[in-house]
């Protein structure tokens, strides 16, 4: 009688680190109600020494990686509401989060405050293919109109990861780029579309005379 071992594979665990401010700062560039449920949440891209965070509400992009010591590759999405229940403030919001998969199943696990740990499920969905949107970007410094609401968005997100300033490079009808003074981050808008050839200009009901009598008149 011959007798066959049978091998068990042990469970593979993934983890990997990345800034509370990088979460907080990306998911403001997520979608908070769209029928693409994969928008209401951030990719998370990770190797041993690089975790990549995107985030997308299908009008504006944003883009950090930052330089982590992680256990493995993988990716995943994490829901807005994960992120959003983590508090924070600004003693602890560059503090250093893990996150946890056990091999096992395809849970995730952190800390989100010490001796408070939080398990959930990441979206299950293909993300947008954010290579494919931004490596054929060039821009061209056309005019261009932007949504101020994401302007605005961009302006909160590059200052929760201490980026400075940014920089709004136009691209005409076309995605525009927005950079910062952090290297490792960069953004995409789309415009408001532009169909007219024509420049726009001043309303002359604006600068017509209020007066009966022209001021010369007056002078005399």
């Amino acid at each position: 009688m011959q007798f066959c071992t049978i091998l068990k594979k042990s469970p593979i665990m993934k983890q990997f680190n990345i800034k509370l401010s990088t979460l907080k700062a990306l998911v403001l560039l997520s979608a908070k109600k769209d029928i693409r449920y994969y928008l209401q949440g951030v990719l998370i891209e990770f190797n041993h020494s690089f975790t990549r965070t995107i985030a997308t509400n299908g009008h504006i992009l944003g883009i950090y990686q930052e330089n982590c010591e992680n256990l493995k590759e993988g990716f995943l999405i994490i829901p807005r509401d994960v992120i959003e229940s983590i508090s924070s403030n600004a003693k602890n919001i560059n503090r250093l989060i893990t996150f946890k998969n056990n091999g096992i199943d395809t849970s995730w696990s952190f800390e989100s405050e010490p001796g408070r740990n939080v398990v959930f499920n990441p979206i299950e969905a293909k993300f947008p293919d954010y290579v494919r949107v931004t490596e054929k970007i060039k821009t061209n410094n056309l005019a261009a109109y932007y949504e101020p609401d994401y302007l605005n968005l961009f302006h909160k997100t590059i200052k929760t990861i201490g980026g400075g300033g940014f920089n709004l490079h136009f691209n005409g009808n076309e995605a525009g780029l927005v950079t910062c003074l952090d290297p490792d981050f960069m953004g995409v808008i789309m415009p408001k579309r532009n169909e007219s050839s024509e420049g726009s200009r001043f309303s002359q009901n604006l600068t017509s005379s209020l007066f009966t009598i022209s001021k010369e008149v007056e002078n005399v």
